[in-house]
């Protein structure tokens, strides 16, 4: 209709169309941009509210041990480590397709307990509190303590019926003063530290 009309306003001796195929079009053209604002306030809502789901673990290091830090990737969805997609759909290791990405990130914060502790947060958005939590609590996301070494994925997964709604993980290191650590260099990709407390993003 509005490439019509530009038409029309070029060449003013163009033949008319018809006022039924003006109006049609004008109706159609009413109807599309009525039908993307809705669409566009549903979108909008399903993104409204966030949902956390924590989950804390106590690190038992040895006196005078460091603490190794390191994130690692998976063969199914990536070819290394420096690989990385906010969101992508890919198959796992049974072909199921899951969202897949790497909204991952670390923090180190000090404590002022007796031993290092992780805090996992899962988080996502939905239309309420309700459905963003159980969205957020159906992330997948895998880690493990192995002596003084703690190691990361560097990915999150979650089924393909949840969407993409922010789903993200962040990883808090609390530690206590006088604690030993090294971070793997894969760890400076992925850190949020306060650098006036904790610097990573060392260049070695």
């Amino acid at each position: 209709f509005l490439t019509l009309l530009g038409f029309k306003l070029v060449s003013p001796n163009l033949k008319s169309i018809g006022n039924i195929a003006k109006y049609t079009l004008l109706a159609i053209w009413l109807i599309s941009v009525s039908l993307a604002i809705i669409i566009g306030i549903k979108q909008a809502s399903a993104f409204s509210v966030d949902g956390r789901v924590i989950k804390k673990e106590t690190i038992n290091l040895k006196a005078n041990d460091t603490l190794f830090i390191k994130f690692k990737h998976s063969d199914y969805f990536a070819k290394n480590i420096n690989e990385h997609d906010d969101f992508k759909i890919k198959q796992d290791s049974t072909k199921t397709d899951v969202i897949y990405s790497n909204n991952v990130r670390i923090k180190i914060e000090k404590t002022d307990t007796t031993l290092p502790y992780i805090q996992i947060e899962k988080e996502a958005k939905g239309k309420s509190l309700s459905e963003a939590r159980e969205r957020a609590e159906q992330i997948k996301y895998a880690y493990k303590i192995v002596g003084n070494q703690i190691i990361l994925d560097n990915y999150l997964l979650t089924d393909l019926k949840n969407k993409f709604r922010d789903q993200e993980i962040e990883i808090i290191l609390f530690l206590p003063k006088g604690v030993l650590f090294k971070a793997d260099s894969s760890v400076q990709d992925y850190d949020h530290s306060d650098e006036d407390y904790f610097n990573l993003h060392f260049s070695s």
